[in-house]
């Protein structure tokens, strides 16, 4: 199964403009976020994606598909690329402890009610739209030397929400980023190359394959940003022109952030958390196990066993293993795990 998206969307739809008199680029629409990681400068599809079967990619690899304006300026023939870019925002809200009415209102201690963005993800639910008061602002640096590609890259982010209760009500934002880096060693020139890639900061945990929570919010319905980490190492060999054999290590973790009031345990990875539940099937005690970590090792192969003029036939195969920690709770620390094995069959037109 390649992707089990429930509804149809929008991967990739954008307007382009290159002037190579100036070495200036624009980009406007729908397009992978700056922040994935590039394999050369900063040009659209030129983006450095593992090559795994799996539609979700692998733990800790860092993209988003999103609206988008970007400018970018290369200099010294092409060697050193700068850009900034304009993106959609989004905040995935954990609101562990406190109770929804199922329409992006959460009920606060008090009588108060906050209103959030719908996260997005489940089989069922209503593509979001964003009500963030800004855009997330990427910026980007890419350096192309005779050896290799390196990238360092920046994130502001801006979680919002609205507290409203009889007779009022408050907007509250909370200013959040991040930064990272990637690079591609080329080790074996057209042979064998590592990849290697990071993102950590304060609210972007959506921009990660495991979309960990960006924030939750406290007793006073005031996003609390969570620290978040994501990284990917991988190497990629090329035994012969028809064969392709890659192996990766991914994890992604998010950070605590919760408070407890009255007896009552509220937000992210709170100690008192019931997890009495989570290791009996079919309990109807509580299982919270707010994720503290995802890691993921995977390995596969590509055979590209027909070439011609209309296009490529290749079959791919992919074994996977994944393991999943919470935070300890009442009850206990929950963990699991999970192997993969993937085949896939892949016609590839005019290429």
């Amino acid at each position: 199964m390649k992707s089990n998206s429930y509804s149809p969307r929008l991967r990739q739809a954008y307007l382009v403009y290159d002037n190579s008199k100036e070495n200036f680029h624009f980009l406007a629409g729908q397009a992978w976020s700056m922040l994935t990681p590039g394999r050369i400068g900063i040009v659209p599809r030129q983006e450095s994606l593992p090559e795994t079967i799996d539609a979700a990619m692998i733990a800790g690899q860092t993209w988003a598909r999103q609206w988008q304006v970007r400018i970018t300026q290369d200099f010294f023939k092409h060697k050193l690329w700068l850009g900034l870019s304009i993106e959609n925002p989004q905040t995935l809200y954990d609101t562990t402890g406190y109770t929804t009415d199922g329409d992006e209102r959460v009920l606060l201690p008090g009588g108060k009610v906050a209103t959030i963005n719908k996260d997005g993800t489940g089989l069922t639910n209503n593509g979001p739209f964003s009500n963030e008061i800004a855009p997330d602002v990427i910026a980007k640096i890419a350096y192309d030397p005779h050896w290799g590609h390196y990238e360092i890259e920046g994130i502001a982010h801006f979680a919002h929400d609205r507290v409203s209760w009889v007779g009022g009500g408050h907007n509250y934002t909370a200013p959040t980023g991040g930064g990272g880096g990637s690079m591609i060693l080329p080790v074996i020139p057209h042979k064998v190359e590592v990849r290697i890639a990071g993102l950590a900061g304060y609210g972007i945990g959506r921009y990660g394959s495991v979309l960990l929570p960006d924030a939750t919010i406290n007793a006073q319905g005031k996003p609390q940003p969570l620290f978040s980490a994501q990284g990917t190492a991988g190497i990629i060999a090329h035994p012969s022109a028809r064969f392709v054999v890659y192996g990766y290590f991914g994890t992604q973790w998010a950070g605590r952030n919760y408070s407890t009031l009255n007896g009552s345990a509220y937000g992210y990875g709170n100690p008192n958390a019931i997890n009495t539940g989570c290791n009996i099937e079919m309990s109807s005690m509580p299982c919270t196990a707010n994720i503290h970590s995802v890691m993921e090792g995977t390995i596969g192969a590509w055979w590209r066993f027909f070439k011609g003029r209309y296009g490529t036939v290749e079959f791919g195969t992919q074994l996977a293993y994944s393991r999943v920690q919470a935070y300890q709770g009442v009850g206990g620390k929950p963990h699991t795990s999970e192997s993969q094995l993937f085949f896939d069959l892949r016609y590839l037109p005019f290429q």
